[in-house]
């Protein structure tokens, strides 16, 4: 697409936020997305009453924010609530319009005339709902997206599978040994899983999760390795517990995230609603709602402050939600989802920080670009390799 053609464009979308665009000019809009999946998310974004928030909100770059200091100082240097309003006004729409024209301009630069078919082999998928199961006896359970079935373990508990979810129905068996499954989440891959006691435990890629087919009389106890989000069904005469790398957390009924990679030295625990206690070999804390706890497994420190706990439980809704990280923690992040490695010829960049909420779009070349642009950073992938340069 020529520069014309991206200004024209550009134009319509004004119009398209502005709420004055006429019928043959939106669909000037939707030939010109056609089949593009980043044209597509533009438009649909543009299209929403909440379009400029959202848009901001989703550009990673300090840049941008910046820019929003220049136009705050110019409304304060205004006087009179109707002239800070128009200043305001035209100040969204020319931000708007920038960041608008520079995504076209940016994405559409290297959009290829034709289908390379030597380039597949850097095109990096996004993650779906996948996980093996492992039952008591051994058996190894595949579970896909599109996957509906139904087992039984050996002491005649139900599992459904369906839509990315599996459910646990508890017998009515009363022995007192209980029986264990696990359920691994690979890089690329998340999953949900319903426990016997109604408890929906949602989990991120690279994670792992050990829990019995049903809770005796006492406590709820289960093992974790990586990153889920809990919703616990409530009972007083039974905790749940959460162990994860020499902690625990104990609840009655409540809602939080834990993230205990076996890779990362810290064990992250935000408690969204409700009430929890975590320990460790040395304390014990009470957590309030939006209290974070942070466990240095090597120094074997806790720090608690409150957060926004959206930040850290945004991955469950299909988000990437960054506040003023570090590089390296955002690729880390994305490579779970994408499952790829990340090697780089510069270690000063790791420390380079960014701020921002993206969709998990369908291809992660739109965020690497994303970077690439609001930085002096330039990016190889080979393979299922990214390498920063």
């Amino acid at each position: 697409m020529n520069r014309n053609q991206n200004s024209k464009i550009t134009k319509l979308f004004v119009k398209l936020f502005e709420q004055s665009i006429s019928s043959e000019e939106l669909k000037v809009l939707n030939d010109w997305a056609g089949s593009n999946a980043f044209r597509q998310h533009l438009l649909h974004k543009m299209r929403k009453p909440t379009a400029f928030e959202e848009w901001h909100k989703e550009v990673i770059a300090v840049r941008t924010e910046e820019s929003w200091k220049v136009v705050e100082k110019a409304i304060k240097a205004n006087r009179g609530r109707q002239i800070r309003m128009e200043v305001m006004r035209y100040a969204a729409i020319a931000i708007m319009t920038l960041m608008v024209g520079a995504a076209i301009y940016y994405f559409s630069a290297k959009e290829p005339v034709a289908v390379q078919p030597q380039m597949a082999k850097n095109v990096i998928e996004p993650g779906s709902s996948k996980a093996r199961l492992f039952l008591d006896d051994g058996q190894v359970i595949n579970l896909e997206e599109k996957q509906a079935a139904d087992y039984l373990e050996k002491d005649s508990s139900k599992i459904s599978v369906a839509s990315g979810e599996v459910t646990y129905l508890a017998s009515r068996d009363t022995r007192e040994e209980l029986i264990y499954n696990t359920i691994q989440i690979p890089r690329g891959g998340t999953y949900t899983l319903v426990l016997a006691d109604g408890t929906r435990v949602y989990m991120n890629s690279e994670t792992e999760l050990k829990y019995p087919v049903r809770f005796s009389t006492g406590q709820r106890k289960v093992t974790l390795k990586g990153e889920a989000y809990f919703e616990v069904t409530k009972d007083p005469e039974a905790p749940f517990i959460v162990e994860a790398n020499n902690s625990q957390v104990e609840v009655l009924g409540t809602a939080f995230n834990v993230k205990a990679y076996a890779d990362e030295s810290v064990i992250t625990t935000t408690l969204v609603e409700g009430s929890v206690k975590f320990s460790n070999t040395q304390e014990t804390l009470i957590l309030e709602p939006s209290d974070q706890t942070v466990f240095n497994t090597l120094s074997n420190k806790v720090t608690t402050n409150k957060v926004n706990t959206d930040l850290y439980t945004a991955w469950k809704d299909g988000y990437f939600w960054f506040k003023n990280e570090s590089l390296e923690d955002v690729l880390t992040r994305m490579s779970r989802w994408y499952d790829f490695d990340v090697f780089y010829k510069n270690q000063a960049v790791k420390e380079l920080r960014f701020s921002g909420k993206v969709e998990v779009f369908e291809d992660v070349d739109i965020l690497i670009r994303m970077i690439e642009k609001t930085t002096d950073i330039q990016f190889e992938i080979s393979g299922r390799a990214v390498i920063v340069q």
